[in-house]
C-alpha cells in the first residue's frame, strides 16, 4: 500500500511540475534568408554564361519550336529591363557563351545528329556558322581564351568518346588537345591563356587535368 502511495505521489508531482524545471528545448538554427528573385521557369540546360559586364544572361531553353516539336533555344535575360526574350528560332541550341569584349555570343547547334559552333550578335542576328563538322558529331562546353583569339570545347565521334580541341578563330584551324580513350571534358582556359582544365575519366574515376597547350604536357 505504502509502495502504491509513494507511486501516485510521483506521477502527481509529475503532472504540476513547473515549467522552470523542464529541459529548454534545443532551438533550430534559423534558415538563411536569400535575396532571390525567379527571371524564368521551365526546363534550361545546364549551359549558361554572365556577360563581361555583368548584365546580360544567357542560356538554353527547352521550348514548341515553329512546328510544334520540343527544342532548344537561346534566351538573353538582361537586367536593366528584368526581361528574357529568345534570340535564336528553331536551332537546337545549347553552350551559350559570350565572347570576352561582350560583343558576340558562340553557342551550339545541332542538326540531323551533327553539331556545330555558331555566333551571333547580342540581338540574335548576324548568325555565322564558325565550324563546318561534318556526320555524327557532338560538341559541348565551349569557352574562350581571355583574349578572344582562340575557342576550346568537347567533341566526339560515332564512337562517342569526348576529347578536347581547340578553334583558332583568326586561321580558322582546328587542334586536337586530348586523345585519350577515356572521356575529356569541360574544358576551361587558365587566366593565362597558356593552360586548360578538363575533367577526365581516365584512371576511372573522374579528375580534373591541366594541359600545357604549348607542348601537351598533361598534369
Amino acid at each position: 500500500v505504502k509502495e502504491e502511495k509513494t507511486n501516485i505521489k510521483d506521477r502527481i508531482k509529475k503532472m504540476f511540475k513547473s515549467k522552470e524545471e523542464e529541459p529548454e528545448e534545443e532551438k533550430k538554427p534559423s534558415k538563411p534568408n536569400y535575396n532571390k528573385e525567379e527571371i524564368d521557369f521551365g526546363r534550361l540546360h545546364k549551359g549558361l554564361a554572365w556577360s563581361p559586364d555583368n548584365k546580360k544572361l544567357v542560356y538554353s531553353k527547352y521550348h514548341f519550336g515553329s512546328h510544334g516539336s520540343m527544342i532548344w533555344d537561346i534566351c538573353l535575360f538582361d537586367t536593366d529591363t528584368e526581361k528574357s526574350n529568345f534570340i535564336t528560332k528553331d536551332m537546337r541550341a545549347s553552350y551559350p557563351i559570350f565572347s570576352p569584349d561582350g560583343k558576340k555570343i558562340v553557342f551550339v547547334s545541332h542538326s540531323n545528329s551533327n553539331a556545330n559552333l555558331f555566333q551571333m550578335d547580342l540581338n540574335g542576328e548576324n548568325i555565322e556558322k564558325i565550324t563546318d563538322f561534318k556526320g555524327d558529331i557532338s560538341v559541348l562546353d565551349p569557352s574562350f581564351s581571355p583574349d578572344g583569339s582562340k575557342i576550346i570545347f568537347s567533341m566526339s565521334g560515332a564512337d562517342g568518346n569526348l576529347d578536347i580541341y581547340y578553334l583558332d578563330i583568326g586561321s580558322n584551324k582546328i587542334e586536337r588537345l586530348t586523345n585519350n580513350p577515356s572521356v575529356d571534358y569541360l574544358p576551361i582556359w587558365h587566366p593565362d591563356g597558356k593552360n586548360i582544365i578538363f575533367t577526365s575519366h581516365r584512371g576511372t574515376t573522374p579528375n580534373m587535368f591541366t594541359l600545357d597547350i604549348d607542348n601537351n604536357d598533361i598534369k
